[in-house]
């Protein structure tokens, strides 16, 4: 793994630059407060064990990641832990858990990505507690959404929100998951707009459990 701290950007050739991982443990590791610019990098999960992610960052409040490509991990590509910033216009193909899974986000814009042949969720947002997070989920393309790990709902969907409050979902294109297209559970004041979902194994949108205003 190597630690990124800021203020840096890290620029690659689209399609050319790629990073490959030969072990579990995350390729680079993200954290503190300060700029961090990731764009035109590949990185391949090939060899990767089920441990980590591919890229990990934690209190990263400044973050940009755009026009990278993520492929062939058996784990989440982008895990995400308190951060705020911008993931935007990078693509995601055959990721075994979670194309993007943030945590207890300080504002992040997740937008304009390209999201396919995924294992479980194609973009989750979280939060530890039922609190306002304030996400932003919108134009990105999602499709081929599966349940390997199984369950009932919490996995098969293109995106979840849990616990997360006030998210918005908007002008997403969605298609053939296992689930549901946009499931909400015990968010509160939840947006979903304008999005475009077909062939669903579930519902197109589902709301549960302990959610208000949406």
């Amino acid at each position: 793994t190597i630690d990124l701290r800021g203020p840096l950007t890290i620029t690659g050739i689209a399609g050319k630059t790629t990073l490959v991982s030969a072990s579990g443990a995350p390729i680079f590791h993200i954290g503190g407060a300060e700029p961090v610019v990731l764009q035109g990098l590949g990185f391949d999960g090939a060899g990767k064990g089920k441990e980590d992610p591919l890229i990990l960052a934690e209190d990263a409040t400044d973050l940009t990641i755009t026009a990278c490509r993520f492929t062939a991990t058996p784990d989440d590509a982008l895990r995400l832990e308190r951060c705020a910033g911008l993931i935007l216009a990078n693509r995601f193909e055959k990721i075994g858990r979670s194309a993007v899974f943030t945590r207890d986000g300080k504002g992040l814009t997740i937008a304009d990505n390209t999201i396919t042949r995924i294992g479980n969720n194609g973009i989750q947002v979280w939060t530890s507690e039922p609190t306002e997070c304030g996400t932003i989920v919108a134009n990105n393309r999602i499709s081929h959404v599966d349940y390997t790990d199984g369950g009932t709902g919490q996995n098969g969907n293109g995106i979840i929100i849990f616990r997360a409050g006030r998210v918005i979902v908007e002008a997403n294109r969605i298609s053939d998951c296992a689930f549901s297209g946009v499931r909400n559970n015990s968010g509160a004041g939840i947006h979903i707009v304008n999005n475009n979902i077909i062939r669903m194994g579930e519902v197109a949108i589902y709301c549960e459990f302990a959610y208000e205003g949406a």
